[in-house]
């Protein structure tokens, strides 16, 4: 069965099928527009009260979950910039566990760009500005129940 997420501007939202379409039904796989089903829930946590932008989700079909992560602006105002956050989410839409920063203590510049590879042992990348005088690319291991 398929999986469509979208994305809300400011927290991180998403919206999940309760049942596959078929390409007969209204916004099925033949439908220009791509079919959304369920209401939008929230996966950013309650302590994300800033911008959250730029995510991105990878499934893993071996835990039935997604991992999601995003750009997160809740520790902007202590003068670390933006951070990298990431939260599980099951098949049904059903946030699992707090979410989690991913990019580490070192990481004091603004991180962005998140990429993710979701599998027993999940791949975190990111685009990162601590060298401060250019970018580059930095990554992190996540673990299977959140954290690194």
């Amino acid at each position: 069965m398929g999986r469509w997420l979208r994305w809300g501007y400011g927290a991180v939202a998403a919206a999940l099928p309760t049942v596959a379409p078929t390409a007969a039904e209204p916004g099925g796989f033949g439908s220009p527009a791509p079919p959304v089903f369920g209401k939008d829930f929230r996966i950013s946590g309650a302590a994300a009260l800033s911008d959250e932008i730029g995510a991105a989700a990878a499934w893993n079909s071996d835990n039935n979950d997604f991992l999601v992560v995003w750009r997160d602006g809740r520790d902007r105002a202590g003068g670390r910039g933006y951070e990298i956050y990431g939260r599980h989410v099951g098949a049904d839409g059903s946030v699992l566990g707090p979410d989690f920063r991913i990019s580490g203590p070192a990481a004091v510049d603004d991180e962005q760009d998140p990429g993710v590879a979701h599998s027993a042992t999940s791949r975190q990348v990111w685009t990162d500005g601590r060298a401060g005088t250019a970018t580059d690319i930095y990554g992190r291991r996540v673990a299977a129940g959140g954290g690194c």
